[in-house]
C-alpha cells in the first residue's frame, strides 16, 4: 500500500486519451452459490435452466473467447489500439476452480491484442470462495486486481441480504488478501439497507479500511424488479428507510474514507489516487468494450450490442462471429476501426469526476454556485456533492 498523498484534483491524471483509444473486455460467470435479496444482475444459483452447468458454460466461453479474441485482433491490426483493461464479473466468478480461473485467464490474454503495455486485469470474488491458493493462482495467471464483495461486518444485515459468508469467517481471507501477491484490491460495502443505523456503516468502513484496501465501492441498495427486496419491501414499506437518512449514511461513509486518503471519483467508488478501476471509468468516459458471456454487453462506437439472455441462443451465435449476421461486425462497419472510441453522452460522463468539455454544454448557474460542479480549464469537473444528483442534470443537459 503507498502513503497517503492529498493530490489536488486526481481525475486530471486519468489518461482519457488512451480510455478512448484502446478496448476493454468484460466477461460474465452467471453462477452463484446462492441468490442475493437484492440482486438483478444475470446469474443462477443452485437451480438453472436445463443444460446450463459449469463445465458447457466454460467450454462455450472459450470458444466466444478465442473466436471473438481473433475477429477484434484482425480489425485492429495496424491501428496501434489494444486491449488494457479485462473484467471478470458474474455472479460469482471465483466459485469455479483456481485451475478454471487460471485457463479462463491465459485465454483472454493469449487470444485479445494486449501486446504493447499493461493490462488492469480484475476479478470479482466472494470471499468465502477464496482461499491463499485460489489468490496465488489468480495472480500467477495474470490477475492484477481482486474486487471483493464484503457488503457488511454486521452478520445480521449479511443474513437479511441472503449473503452466504459471515464477518468473522471473512477475517482471514482479508488478512490474506492484504498479504497479496495481489496488491490491487476492492472491498464492496452497502448501505440504504432497513433497521440499518449509521453506526452500522460506520462500523462496516472501519472494519473493511483495517485491511486497507486502496479501492472501495459502496453501494445505496436499491429495490430493483423482480429481487426479493422488492418483494420485501412491498410488505413492509414502513421499514424503508428515508432518502434523507440514506445520504447522511452515503456522506459519512464518504468523510470516512477521505481521512484514509480515498476520493470518489464516481457515484459508487472511491480510491487512493492512482487506484481507480480504469475499465469502470472506460464506460462512464465512452470507451469501446467488449462483452463475453451470457447476456454481456459490448459497445462500439455509439453502438451497445447485448449476448443473448438465453444460454441456448448464445451458444448457438458462437460460429457466427464475424459472419454477416454478427451484430458487432455490423457495429464495427459504421465506424473507424482505426479511430479512438467517441465521448459518451452526458448522462454516462457525469456519473465520474471528469466530465465533459464545457464548449456546448447547456449548464446552468445555480449548478455553479450551488457546489454541484466546477469548471476548470474548459471542462466539466463533477463535485461529489453533485455525484447524487448526476442524472437530473444530465438529462436536463441532453433536453
Amino acid at each position: 500500500m503507498p502513503r497517503f498523498t492529498r493530490i489536488r484534483r486526481p481525475w486530471r491524471n486519468w489518461d482519457i486519451t488512451a480510455l478512448r483509444r484502446n478496448l476493454g473486455v468484460y466477461v460474465h460467470i452467471p453462477f452463484c452459490p446462492a441468490i442475493c435479496s437484492y440482486c438483478d444482475f444475470l446469474k443462477f444459483g443452485p437451480r438453472r435452466p436445463k443444460g446450463l452447468d459449469e463445465a458447457s458454460y466454460e467450454a462455450t466461453l472459450m470458444s466466444e473467447i478465442k473466436a471473438r479474441g481473433a475477429w477484434l485482433t484482425q480489425l485492429l491490426a495496424g491501428s496501434g489500439r489494444r486491449v488494457d483493461s479485462i473484467f471478470i464479473g458474474g455472479g460469482t466468478p471465483t466459485m469455479l476452480p483456481a485451475r478454471d480461473l487460471a485457463r479462463l485467464a491465459d485465454a483472454l490474454l493469449q487470444s485479445f491484442p494486449t501486446a504493447g503495455g499493461p493490462v488492469e486485469f480484475s476479478c470479482e470474488a466472494n470471499p468465502d470462495t477464496l482461499d491463499r491458493e485460489k489468490i496465488s493462482t489468480m495472480h500467477d495467471s495474470g490477475i492484477t486486481r481482486l474486487s471483493v464483495g464484503i457488503q457488511s461486518s454486521n452478520d445480521r444485515l449479511l443474513k437479511f441480504m441472503g449473503r452466504t459468508h459471515r464477518w468473522r469467517e471473512t477475517l482471514p481471507v482479508l488478512e490474506q488478501i492484504a498479504m497479496g501477491p495481489i496488491s490491487n484490491y476492492s472491498f464492496d460495502l452497502i448501505y440504504g439497507l432497513p433497521n440499518q443505523s449509521s453506526a452500522n456503516v460506520a462500523n462496516a468502513a472501519r472494519d473493511l479500511l483495517a485491511f486497507r484496501p486502496p479501492h472501495i465501492s459502496a453501494y445505496w441498495i436499491v429495490a430493483e424488479p423482480h429481487t426479493a427486496y422488492l418483494r420485501w419491501t412491498r410488505q413492509f414499506p414502513r421499514q424503508i428507510p428515508s432518502d434523507q437518512r440514506v445520504l447522511r449514511q452515503q456522506h459519512d461513509v464518504e468523510c470516512f474514507l477521505r481521512g484514509y486518503g480515498h476520493y470518489r471519483y464516481e457515484i459508487n467508488s472511491y480510491a487512493l489516487p492512482g487506484w481507480e478501476c480504469h475499465h469502470n471509468i472506460r464506460y462512464w468516459q465512452g470507451g469501446d468494450y467488449i462483452g463475453l458471456g451470457i447476456g454481456a454487453a459490448s459497445r462500439i462506437g455509439k453502438t451497445v450490442v447485448n449476448n443473448a439472455k438465453s444460454h441456448v441462443v448464445w451458444h448457438s451465435s458462437i460460429d457466427g462471429i464475424g459472419g454477416p449476421r454478427d451484430a458487432l461486425l455490423e457495429a464495427a462497419l459504421l465506424v473507424d476501426p482505426q479511430a479512438a472510441a467517441p465521448p459518451a453522452d452526458a448522462f454516462l460522463r457525469m456519473r465520474n469526476r471528469l466530465g465533459p468539455e464545457r464548449s456546448g454544454m447547456a449548464i446552468k448557474p445555480g449548478w455553479i454556485t450551488d457546489g454541484l460542479m466546477d469548471i476548470h480549464e474548459g471542462r466539466l469537473e463533477v463535485s461529489s456533492r453533485g455525484l447524487n444528483l448526476s442524472e437530473q442534470y444530465a438529462l436536463e443537459m441532453d433536453s
